[in-house]
């Protein structure tokens, strides 16, 4: 009688994450988010809360703290009055505390419709910068995601390089 129950129980760590996932990405499956974006910004503020000791003896001593007590704060967005702003924690990661303000973040974003008025960033955040990826689980192929990010880049410089040609030397 004891055994049937005991089962899912010793399975917890095999079936846990998959749930949680679900239940995490239960809103971008119900939202219907037709739009699909990168967003290149930059961060406005970071924070990095909950390690024992600074600096260089911080990464180490976070390694042995119990998991989620150590976090990142990011409060990324365009850095003009009115520009959209999003407030991101995460668990910490090395390095994370020489983050600094104006460095450039890449996000994935979801909208509803084309002018990305209101989006819903998905919660991975890469740093090109620093090469640092912050995020809480992966959600993204990131080896993809970077493919993409340097494809966007390269057609945005080859059409940027037409108007450079043509402005009147000066």
């Amino acid at each position: 009688k004891s055994v049937l129950p005991a089962g899912p129980a010793l399975l917890y760590p095999v079936w846990s994450p998959w749930i949680r996932a679900g239940v995490r990405n239960l809103e971008v499956y119900t939202q219907q988010f037709k739009q699909l974006g990168l967003w290149r910004t930059q961060v406005l503020e970071v924070e990095v809360v909950g390690l024992p000791y600074g600096g260089f003896l911080g990464q180490y001593a976070a390694a042995l703290q119990p998991p989620n007590s150590a976090s990142v704060r990011l409060l990324v967005g365009d850095p003009w009055p009115g520009g959209a702003k999003v407030s991101l924690q995460f668990p910490y990661q090395p390095r994370a505390e020489a983050l600094s303000p104006g460095e450039s973040v890449e996000l994935l974003v979801l909208s509803k419709d084309e002018s990305f008025a209101n989006f819903k960033v998905v919660r991975e955040a890469y740093l090109p910068q620093s090469g640092l990826w912050l995020a809480e689980y992966p959600f993204l192929e990131r080896n993809v995601f970077l493919d993409i990010s340097l494809d966007i880049e390269r057609a945005r410089q080859a059409a940027a390089a037409p108007a450079a040609a043509q402005a009147p030397a000066g």
